[in-house]
């Protein structure tokens, strides 16, 4: 398993910066993550390679994970709108580290609760990353790839900055969805 700091995640100027920066403005300009997620994965996959990426909101009152959006691997039980506890899932471990977390072939990512559906697909190498805005989580992004030689520290490093561009726009579309079920309540 391995573990990226804050401080290593907050480094300036990097290889790949210019597409960290591109991410930001694609999600800036859209009132809504789903009307660019082909797009934004396709940045993704320029940055870091995957055959699975998804974003996912998390729930801090129930303590519950729904996925939002997905591309890649297929998996029946992890598609949008998916929803599951958090509590001792590898996600829900790395929010207790509050780092950017990459697990590869070496360590078996089927030990974590709720990873059977991803080796079953031949996912062998995980990458977790918060998203966090104000201190508060709000999300998760998830990266799987067949291959079981894992995430590089480089490819950490860059998925964390990519968590930080996509955090604002994962908060505002939760605050919106929230205010959208309240009123149809």
């Amino acid at each position: 398993m391995t573990f990226l700091s804050d401080l290593e995640q907050s480094t300036e100027t990097y290889p790949g910066a210019d597409t960290v920066a591109e991410i930001g403005r694609l999600l800036s300009s859209a009132s809504e993550i789903g009307d660019v997620y082909p797009q934004f994965a396709g940045l993704v996959g320029e940055l870091i390679e995957f055959d699975r990426l998804s974003v996912s909101s998390i729930d801090s009152t129930t303590g519950l994970m729904e996925i939002l959006y997905v591309d890649g691997v297929y998996l029946s039980d992890r598609d949008a709108g998916f929803g599951h506890p958090l509590n001792g899932t590898l996600a829900g471990s790395m929010i207790e580290n509050g780092r950017v977390v990459g697990i590869d072939g070496g360590t078996s990512i089927s030990d974590w609760p709720g990873m059977d559906e991803l080796t079953a697909a031949g996912l062998q190498s995980v990458l977790v990353a918060s998203l966090m805005i104000e201190g508060e989580l709000v999300g998760v992004m998830m990266m799987a790839k067949k291959s079981p030689e894992g995430f590089a520290a480089r490819e950490l490093a860059l998925a964390g900055q990519v968590a930080s561009r996509i955090s604002g726009s994962v908060a505002a579309e939760i605050r919106r969805d929230g205010i959208y079920r309240q009123l149809a309540a």
